[in-house]
């Protein structure tokens, strides 16, 4: 039954199909027992055969069967391959062929006894669907998502449905909101459709997970993490058959960063010197609400850069991660953040000159970046002044042999 219903050229080795067994090892050969003559029915002698040595008329009528099967519907020879049912511990394995002229369900018990299959096809085939079965008299029908079906041990069903299976349409514009801790999503309606199934995925262009289904043509999402990228499709359902995939839409919930500036040092004062950081730096970050909770806020990460004084921070690529310190309260109100995070960090220059050093902070996983200096903002970085090693003897030449 394998043979006639997956991918490919069936092949059926001679004899097979009349259940060819071999002389036995009673009867010493040379020659392999596969090489056998074929028992064919007219031949001399044939009567006085042995049951064993002849042609197993009701072996070969099940290889006729299976032939034309294969032969009667396309799906079974050009369909798609789709896997729909593994189960190791009953010994049964079910997957569809499918194309445009219908869908065969093949079920494959190798369990020694009859057992009831049950095949979940939802969102591959629509409930209330009939099938029957190409290899005996029962047949099935498409309930809640799944087909149930004894079937023999050590043997099999074919679940044939003639005519094309059309799915709703694929939703159209979907689009991704970011808010702060959600997603909101939204597409276009699709006629027919019964319901709407949202996919999220951290990979762009594939690995998506069911996540939730719903009637309307909007959801918000709000099992997402700040500052992490997620990436979304909708499929549109009806009757349990599901289209094909929407557009797919990227967001990054992110908190809103309220405020951030360089704690200190307001200047630096720095000697050249290989691989030698510069005196910490700290600054503060603040997202409203947040900030007054312990610990590092997730989704956050800080950097600190320099630059020619004047320049665009965002041309710069001098940039040093920051690391979380510790929380902070202000005591009065004469502090400009009363309550944030400190985070600390040092640059590592390798050019003598005057420059401006700032903070910085992105909540979108470095996607945007918001700047902070002193407590003028922006126009006021510290002030970094790199001095020249005063060592300006070079090294000595190598000696001795290579």
């Amino acid at each position: 039954m394998l043979s006639t219903t997956l991918p490919g050229a069936p092949t059926v080795y001679y004899g097979d199909e009349v259940g060819l067994a071999g002389f036995g090892s009673d009867v010493p050969r040379d020659d392999p027992y596969n090489r056998q003559p074929y028992p064919w029915a007219d031949a001399a002698g044939y009567g006085a055969l042995p049951e064993w040595r002849k042609a197993d008329a009701g072996l070969l009528a099940v290889y006729q069967q299976l032939g034309t099967m294969r032969s009667q519907y396309s799906f079974l020879r050009t369909g798609s391959f789709d896997t729909l049912l593994t189960d190791d511990v009953a010994n049964v394995l079910a997957y569809g062929r499918q194309n445009e002229d219908g869908v065969a369900v093949v079920i494959v018990n190798r369990n020694k006894t009859s057992q009831v299959v049950t095949v979940p096809v939802d969102g591959y085939l629509p409930n209330g669907l009939e099938l029957t079965n190409a290899l005996g008299s029962l047949s099935a029908t498409v309930t809640d998502g799944a087909i149930s079906l004894p079937v023999n041990g050590l043997w099999g069903a074919v679940l044939i449905h003639e005519g094309a299976i059309v799915p709703p349409a694929a939703p159209e514009k979907l689009t991704a909101r970011e808010d702060t801790s959600a997603v909101h999503l939204n597409w276009q309606k699709v006629k027919d459709a019964t319901a709407y199934r949202i996919y999220r995925s951290y990979l762009s262009g594939g690995g998506y997970g069911l996540i939730a289904e719903t009637k309307d043509t909007r959801y918000t999402d709000e099992t997402v993490t700040n500052g992490m990228m997620f990436y979304y499709i909708v499929r549109a359902v009806r009757d349990g058959l599901q289209g094909p995939a929407s557009n797919e839409a990227g967001a990054i919930p992110h908190w809103r960063i309220s405020g951030l500036l360089i704690q200190w040092p307001p200047e630096i004062v720095h000697t050249l010197a290989a691989g030698q950081p510069t005196e910490s730096i700290y600054g503060r970050v603040r997202v409203k609400y947040e900030t007054e909770k312990p610990g590092a806020i997730e989704g956050i990460i800080m950097q600190v850069g320099y630059g020619p004084a004047r320049s665009q921070p965002a041309t710069w690529t001098t940039w040093q991660p920051m690391t979380f310190n510790k929380d902070y309260s202000a005591e009065t109100e004469a502090v400009l953040l009363r309550e944030f995070e400190e985070w600390m960090g040092a640059l590592y220059p390798d050019t003598a000159g005057e420059f401006t050093y700032l903070v910085r902070a992105s909540a979108t996983a470095g996607r945007e970046w918001v700047y902070g200096g002193l407590r003028a903002g922006i126009n006021r970085g510290g002030a970094l002044t790199v001095l020249p090693s005063p060592d300006t003897t070079p090294p000595a030449a190598p000696t001795g042999n290579c």
